[in-house]
């Protein structure tokens, strides 16, 4: 009589396991801190009548839809804060005229910026060099992008014009 074997089903181990619960875990805190700092950004944007704009009501919900996806562990989410990241960057420094200062503008975007910085490794399963090289490339990218939306940069016009109609329209919606 011949026995035969069966293969043993994969079982991580405990460490394994931890790892992944906790690496859960993690992103579903993120996720919720960025849609929660979304939801105060789109109604504050909506309910104030001086500061308010249009802006701020597409960076909160863009910040909404990047914390569902975060704790979902999709990595969509990582991209969709880099695009509001690089919005936010842009229309700071081409609102520094202004008058209000671009360090309290972009204190809190960068430090969000920090958290998905540590959290990329997790989403996309990278290496933490991989995930360092490829984030330090989209944050040059961003700024690089944001600098030449200064108004003497060559992407002056189009900004300007983006700034014009999120004003003109936040004139409407909040009067």
């Amino acid at each position: 009589m011949r026995s035969v074997t069966k293969a043993a089903p994969y079982r991580p181990d405990a460490s394994g396991r931890r790892f992944d619960r906790a690496a859960r875990t993690a992103l579903a805190i993120a996720g919720a801190l960025l849609s929660l700092a979304g939801i105060v950004l789109a109604i504050g944007g909506y309910l104030s009548p001086l500061n308010g704009s249009a802006f701020q009501m597409l960076a909160g919900a863009g910040l909404i839809v990047s914390g569902a996806l975060v704790s979902r562990r999709h990595r969509a989410g990582v991209w969709t804060y880099m695009l509001v990241f690089a919005g936010t960057v842009s229309w700071s420094l081409r609102n520094i005229e202004a008058g209000s200062a671009l360090a309290l503008r972009l204190v809190g975007p960068t430090l969000l910026l920090v958290m998905m910085g540590a959290l990329t490794p997790l989403l996309f399963r990278w290496r933490p060099r991989e995930a360092l090289t490829v984030f330090t490339l989209l944050v040059a990218l961003t700024v690089g992008l944001g600098v030449s939306s200064l108004p003497n940069g060559p992407l002056a016009h189009q900004t300007a014009a983006v700034s014009r109609f999120l004003d003109a329209t936040a004139e409407g919606v909040l009067q």
